[in-house]
């Protein structure tokens, strides 16, 4: 746990701009809680797309108390390139952009495109899903919530191809 993931391109090139996706997931947290992925500003920020599974995923039972701040998912690194054309950035994700599961743990300040699943979807106690834009997803929600005491303010949807925000109380 407490592990720091910060200013790296994961599925892109070194240029930040041509798909050379993983054949799974982005990046894997399994059972480690406190770990940061991203932080604030442009030198905290991962970009992480063409990837085959999720962009991010955390599972496990320790997987709590976890943040991911700041990232392009899905995207080029000017954040701006969401065209689906060879040799370009294409399909973030074969799944969801963030899938989050653990308590306590934050997804804030994130833009998250052309996911094949949901934008983010976020499951435990006490989550904080905040400040993020989520732009285009293919196959489910733009932001799925699944669990107990917690928030979801100040995000952007756009284009989700069912619902912008679902919840599911457990």
């Amino acid at each position: 746990g407490n592990n720091v993931i910060r200013d790296d391109f994961i599925g892109v090139d070194a240029t930040g701009s041509i798909t050379a996706g993983n054949q799974g997931d982005g990046v894997l947290v399994v059972d480690s809680p406190g770990n940061t992925i991203g932080g604030s500003g442009a030198g905290a920020r991962n970009v992480i797309s063409g990837n085959n599974g999720n962009g991010l995923e955390f599972i496990g039972r320790e997987a709590s108390g976890n943040e991911v701040r700041g990232n392009f998912i899905g995207i080029d690194v000017t954040g701006t390139n969401m065209k689906v054309e060879q040799n370009t950035i294409s399909d973030s994700v074969g799944n969801d952009g963030i899938a989050l599961s653990g308590d306590g743990s934050k997804v804030d300040e994130n833009l998250v495109t052309n996911s094949a699943g949901n934008g983010i979807e976020a499951s435990g106690l006490n989550l904080q899903v905040s400040d993020n834009r989520v732009l285009h997803t293919t196959g489910n929600d733009g932001i799925a919530l699944f669990g107990n005491n917690s928030k979801i303010d100040a995000n952007t949807v756009v284009s989700a191809a069912n619902d912008g925000i679902a919840g599911v109380v457990e």
